[in-house]
């Protein structure tokens, strides 16, 4: 399914298609290979993480979104930059890292696209900044899950 980011749908619609982009160019290390739907999510599932049979698992949602308006001779909106936050959620530090890794390198180049064919340049989206912080937490003694937050800053410079 297209979408198309506008000024207008920036915050709705630029996350649901950079999620989009990462699904159609990460694959799932899981044995058996998931579909990207099925371990990429575009906000928090319901579902959750209850087994090492769970992981890996990406969620995927704006964090910062503010416009502003100025006029200088005329009317201008200017969009600040779009921050998202990536979660990556795995059993094991290599793997959850190679996936950060591999997400940021796929979001680095704007010819990177999602299933339809549409670019991250074509939708005016330019990854500008990448943070990342370690955010471990056990959910059954002694089993740990490995998570790692990336904050993503992108550039909107469409209209």
């Amino acid at each position: 399914m297209s979408v198309n980011v506008s000024y207008a749908t920036l915050g709705r619609n630029a996350v649901y298609f950079i999620t989009e982009v990462i699904r159609n160019n990460l694959t799932d290390p899981h044995d058996p290979v998931r579909l990207g739907k099925n371990w990429i999510f575009k906000s928090q599932p319901t579902d959750p993480i209850t087994s090492p049979s769970d992981l890996p698992r990406i969620v995927i949602d704006v964090s910062t979104l503010s416009k502003r308006r100025i006029t200088l001779n005329g009317d201008k909106r200017l969009p600040n930059p779009l921050l998202i936050d990536a979660m990556i959620y795995s059993s094991g530090i290599g793997q959850r890292d190679e996936l950060v890794d591999l997400m940021v390198g796929i979001l680095e180049v704007d010819t990177s696209e999602d299933a339809d064919g549409t670019s991250l340049k074509e939708q005016y989206l330019m990854l500008e900044d990448t943070t990342e912080s370690v955010e471990d937490f056990y959910f059954e003694s002694p089993e740990i899950v490995r998570a790692k937050r990336l904050t993503l800053t992108f550039k909107y410079y469409g209209s």
